[in-house]
Protein backbone atom coordinates (compact mmCIF):
# COMPACT_ATOMS: atom_id res chain seq x y z
CA UNK A 1 0.00 0.00 0.00
CA UNK A 2 1.50 3.86 -0.26
CA UNK A 3 2.09 5.71 1.93
CA UNK A 4 -0.19 8.65 2.75
CA UNK A 5 -0.28 11.69 4.77
CA UNK A 6 -3.61 14.46 5.67
CA UNK A 7 -3.07 17.69 4.36
CA UNK A 8 -4.76 20.88 6.24
CA UNK A 9 -7.78 19.96 4.94
CA UNK A 10 -7.71 16.60 5.79
CA UNK A 11 -7.42 14.64 2.74
CA UNK A 12 -5.04 12.17 1.76
CA UNK A 13 -2.06 13.25 -0.23
CA UNK A 14 0.22 10.35 -1.54
CA UNK A 15 4.15 10.68 -0.81
CA UNK A 16 6.17 12.14 -3.10
CA UNK A 17 9.15 9.93 -4.61
CA UNK A 18 11.94 12.02 -4.78
CA UNK A 19 13.53 12.53 -8.62
CA UNK A 20 17.36 12.56 -9.23
CA UNK A 21 18.51 16.19 -9.76
CA UNK A 22 20.59 17.42 -12.58
CA UNK A 23 23.89 17.00 -10.40
CA UNK A 24 23.56 13.33 -10.28
CA UNK A 25 22.28 13.18 -13.69
CA UNK A 26 25.55 14.89 -14.70
CA UNK A 27 27.47 12.89 -12.67
CA UNK A 28 26.02 9.59 -13.53
CA UNK A 29 26.63 10.53 -17.52
CA UNK A 30 30.56 11.20 -16.46
CA UNK A 31 30.97 8.31 -15.12
CA UNK A 32 29.71 6.34 -17.94
CA UNK A 33 31.48 8.20 -20.54
CA UNK A 34 34.55 7.93 -18.67
CA UNK A 35 33.86 4.21 -18.54
CA UNK A 36 33.17 4.40 -22.78
CA UNK A 37 36.67 6.07 -23.04
CA UNK A 38 38.08 3.42 -21.30
CA UNK A 39 36.78 0.72 -23.08
CA UNK A 40 37.56 2.06 -26.04
CA UNK A 41 41.26 3.11 -25.26
CA UNK A 42 41.45 -1.09 -24.00
CA UNK A 43 40.05 -2.19 -27.08
CA UNK A 44 41.97 0.01 -29.40
CA UNK A 45 45.64 -1.03 -27.39
CA UNK A 46 44.57 -4.67 -27.15
CA UNK A 47 44.30 -4.22 -31.25
CA UNK A 48 47.46 -2.72 -31.67
CA UNK A 49 49.24 -5.11 -29.55
CA UNK A 50 47.37 -7.56 -31.76
CA UNK A 51 48.51 -5.92 -34.97
CA UNK A 52 52.32 -6.08 -33.44
CA UNK A 53 52.47 -9.32 -32.71
CA UNK A 54 50.82 -10.52 -35.79
CA UNK A 55 53.76 -8.45 -37.58
CA UNK A 56 56.35 -9.64 -35.40
CA UNK A 57 55.09 -13.29 -36.41
CA UNK A 58 55.43 -12.55 -40.25
CA UNK A 59 58.65 -10.61 -40.22
CA UNK A 60 60.22 -13.90 -38.32
CA UNK A 61 58.41 -16.35 -40.98
CA UNK A 62 60.02 -14.45 -43.57
CA UNK A 63 63.02 -14.25 -41.86
CA UNK A 64 62.92 -18.29 -41.31
CA UNK A 65 62.28 -18.95 -44.76
CA UNK A 66 64.66 -17.20 -46.30
CA UNK A 67 67.34 -18.39 -43.77
CA UNK A 68 66.67 -22.00 -44.06
CA UNK A 69 66.55 -22.18 -48.09
CA UNK A 70 69.81 -20.93 -47.80
CA UNK A 71 71.14 -23.77 -45.09
CA UNK A 72 69.47 -26.28 -46.84
CA UNK A 73 71.81 -25.56 -49.76
CA UNK A 74 74.42 -24.79 -47.75
CA UNK A 75 74.80 -28.09 -46.26
CA UNK A 76 74.34 -30.12 -49.97
CA UNK A 77 77.73 -28.21 -50.90
CA UNK A 78 79.28 -30.27 -53.61
CA UNK A 79 81.43 -33.17 -51.01
CA UNK A 80 83.99 -34.40 -53.70
CA UNK A 81 85.07 -32.09 -56.36
CA UNK A 82 87.18 -33.56 -58.81
CA UNK A 83 88.71 -30.42 -60.05
CA UNK A 84 89.84 -26.83 -58.85
CA UNK A 85 86.67 -25.70 -59.40
CA UNK A 86 85.52 -23.46 -56.77
CA UNK A 87 82.59 -24.48 -55.05
CA UNK A 88 81.77 -21.33 -52.76
CA UNK A 89 81.99 -18.17 -54.01
CA UNK A 90 81.37 -14.75 -51.77
CA UNK A 91 80.86 -11.01 -52.89
CA UNK A 92 79.90 -8.31 -51.05
CA UNK A 93 77.12 -5.18 -52.11
CA UNK A 94 77.78 -6.15 -55.59
CA UNK A 95 74.21 -5.23 -57.34
CA UNK A 96 73.52 -2.19 -55.10
CA UNK A 97 71.67 -3.03 -52.84
CA UNK A 98 71.83 -3.81 -48.75
CA UNK A 99 73.15 -7.72 -48.95
CA UNK A 100 75.91 -9.65 -50.61
CA UNK A 101 75.99 -12.43 -52.78
CA UNK A 102 77.22 -16.54 -52.35
CA UNK A 103 77.61 -18.84 -55.35
CA UNK A 104 77.73 -22.30 -54.77
CA UNK A 105 77.79 -25.22 -56.63
CA UNK A 106 75.50 -27.99 -55.18
CA UNK A 107 74.32 -31.32 -55.66
CA UNK A 108 70.12 -32.55 -55.04
CA UNK A 109 69.37 -34.54 -52.28
CA UNK A 110 66.58 -36.49 -55.30
CA UNK A 111 68.19 -39.53 -57.25
CA UNK A 112 68.32 -38.92 -61.21
CA UNK A 113 66.91 -42.19 -61.73
CA UNK A 114 65.00 -43.91 -58.82
CA UNK A 115 66.95 -47.09 -59.52
CA UNK A 116 70.49 -45.38 -59.11
CA UNK A 117 72.27 -43.56 -56.47
CA UNK A 118 73.46 -40.64 -58.71
CA UNK A 119 71.92 -37.41 -58.04
CA UNK A 120 71.97 -34.06 -59.79
CA UNK A 121 74.74 -31.48 -59.81
CA UNK A 122 73.71 -27.38 -60.26
CA UNK A 123 74.50 -24.15 -59.73
CA UNK A 124 72.85 -21.60 -56.83
CA UNK A 125 73.47 -18.05 -56.32
CA UNK A 126 71.44 -16.11 -53.20
CA UNK A 127 71.30 -12.50 -53.39
CA UNK A 128 68.67 -9.46 -52.89
CA UNK A 129 66.62 -8.25 -55.63
CA UNK A 130 63.50 -6.97 -56.40
CA UNK A 131 60.75 -8.44 -57.87
CA UNK A 132 58.37 -7.09 -60.88
CA UNK A 133 55.83 -4.53 -59.21
CA UNK A 134 57.81 -4.68 -55.69
CA UNK A 135 59.20 -1.45 -53.77
CA UNK A 136 60.70 -3.92 -51.48
CA UNK A 137 63.75 -6.57 -51.72
CA UNK A 138 63.59 -10.15 -51.46
CA UNK A 139 65.80 -12.92 -51.05
CA UNK A 140 66.02 -14.10 -54.78
CA UNK A 141 67.44 -17.34 -56.13
CA UNK A 142 69.49 -18.71 -59.19
CA UNK A 143 69.28 -22.28 -60.10
CA UNK A 144 71.37 -23.37 -63.26
CA UNK A 145 71.67 -27.14 -63.72
CA UNK A 146 74.13 -26.53 -66.83
CA UNK A 147 77.64 -26.52 -65.33
CA UNK A 148 79.60 -24.21 -67.78
CA UNK A 149 82.16 -21.61 -67.72
CA UNK A 150 80.06 -19.04 -65.95
CA UNK A 151 79.11 -19.90 -62.63
CA UNK A 152 77.31 -16.61 -61.68
CA UNK A 153 74.72 -16.37 -65.12
CA UNK A 154 72.28 -18.24 -66.53
CA UNK A 155 69.74 -20.28 -65.25
CA UNK A 156 66.32 -19.42 -63.52
CA UNK A 157 65.86 -16.84 -60.67
CA UNK A 158 63.08 -16.90 -58.40
CA UNK A 159 61.98 -15.23 -55.18
CA UNK A 160 62.55 -17.44 -52.41
CA UNK A 161 61.05 -15.00 -49.18
CA UNK A 162 59.74 -11.66 -49.69
CA UNK A 163 60.23 -8.47 -47.41
CA UNK A 164 63.98 -9.15 -46.85
CA UNK A 165 66.07 -6.19 -46.49
CA UNK A 166 69.54 -7.41 -45.46
CA UNK A 167 71.48 -10.15 -46.57
CA UNK A 168 74.78 -11.21 -45.10
CA UNK A 169 77.38 -13.97 -45.25
CA UNK A 170 80.79 -14.45 -43.17
CA UNK A 171 83.23 -17.18 -44.18
CA UNK A 172 85.34 -18.96 -41.58
CA UNK A 173 89.11 -19.71 -42.22
CA UNK A 174 90.19 -22.25 -39.65
CA UNK A 175 93.96 -22.01 -40.71
CA UNK A 176 93.90 -18.16 -39.83
CA UNK A 177 90.86 -18.60 -37.29
CA UNK A 178 89.31 -15.57 -38.83
CA UNK A 179 85.34 -14.37 -39.81
CA UNK A 180 85.93 -12.85 -43.36
CA UNK A 181 83.05 -10.96 -45.51
CA UNK A 182 84.26 -12.92 -48.79
CA UNK A 183 85.73 -15.68 -50.32
CA UNK A 184 87.64 -16.04 -53.75
CA UNK A 185 87.35 -18.02 -56.15
CA UNK A 186 91.19 -18.34 -55.74
CA UNK A 187 90.86 -19.65 -52.40
CA UNK A 188 92.78 -22.93 -51.91
CA UNK A 189 89.49 -24.65 -50.29
CA UNK A 190 86.13 -23.59 -49.27
CA UNK A 191 85.33 -22.34 -45.87
CA UNK A 192 84.99 -23.81 -42.75
CA UNK A 193 81.38 -22.57 -42.15
CA UNK A 194 79.66 -19.80 -43.25
CA UNK A 195 77.60 -17.82 -41.23
CA UNK A 196 74.10 -16.41 -42.63
CA UNK A 197 72.14 -13.13 -41.45
CA UNK A 198 69.12 -12.30 -42.69
CA UNK A 199 66.76 -9.54 -41.84
CA UNK A 200 62.83 -8.85 -42.50
CA UNK A 201 61.12 -5.75 -42.54
CA UNK A 202 57.21 -5.29 -41.93
CA UNK A 203 55.16 -5.55 -45.31
CA UNK A 204 53.15 -2.69 -44.14
CA UNK A 205 53.89 0.99 -43.86
CA UNK A 206 54.03 2.73 -40.61
CA UNK A 207 50.92 5.28 -40.82
CA UNK A 208 52.69 7.32 -37.92
CA UNK A 209 55.90 7.87 -39.92
CA UNK A 210 57.66 5.90 -37.43
CA UNK A 211 60.77 3.53 -39.16
CA UNK A 212 59.48 0.13 -39.71
CA UNK A 213 60.48 -2.52 -37.39
CA UNK A 214 62.53 -5.61 -38.39
CA UNK A 215 63.51 -9.02 -37.43
CA UNK A 216 67.32 -10.42 -38.03
CA UNK A 217 68.08 -13.98 -37.90
CA UNK A 218 71.57 -15.55 -37.66
CA UNK A 219 72.90 -19.24 -38.22
CA UNK A 220 75.91 -20.77 -38.61
CA UNK A 221 76.66 -23.42 -41.50
CA UNK A 222 79.49 -26.11 -41.31
CA UNK A 223 80.98 -26.61 -44.70
CA UNK A 224 82.20 -30.56 -45.05
CA UNK A 225 83.85 -30.48 -48.54
CA UNK A 226 86.51 -32.65 -49.76
CA UNK A 227 89.24 -31.15 -51.59
CA UNK A 228 90.74 -32.50 -54.88
CA UNK A 229 93.46 -34.79 -55.17
CA UNK A 230 95.50 -32.14 -56.53
CA UNK A 231 94.83 -29.94 -53.19
CA UNK A 232 95.10 -32.12 -50.23
CA UNK A 233 98.34 -34.30 -49.51
CA UNK A 234 96.54 -36.32 -46.91
CA UNK A 235 94.41 -37.80 -49.63
CA UNK A 236 97.54 -38.34 -52.66
CA UNK A 237 99.54 -39.30 -50.02
CA UNK A 238 96.88 -42.21 -48.95
CA UNK A 239 96.48 -43.09 -52.98
CA UNK A 240 100.18 -43.64 -53.23
CA UNK A 241 99.87 -46.51 -50.44
CA UNK A 242 97.60 -48.41 -52.37
CA UNK A 243 98.02 -51.12 -54.59
CA UNK A 244 98.54 -49.77 -58.07
CA UNK A 245 99.87 -46.13 -57.43
CA UNK A 246 97.93 -43.63 -56.86
CA UNK A 247 94.42 -42.57 -59.43
CA UNK A 248 94.52 -40.69 -62.44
Amino acid sequence: MRPWTANRCGRRVGRRRRAFTLVEMLAALTIGALLVVAAVGATRALVGTRRSVDRRVERSEAAREAIDAIVTVLRNVRHDPVSDEPVVVGTQNETGETGDRIDLLVISGVRCRPDGVESDQYEVSFFLGRPAGQHRTALMCRKDHALDDDPRGGGIVSVVAERIVALKFAYFNSDENLWLDEWSPLAPKPPDAVRVTVAAIDDEESGSGARPETTTLSTIVPIRVELPPSKNPKRQESEAQQPGGPKQ
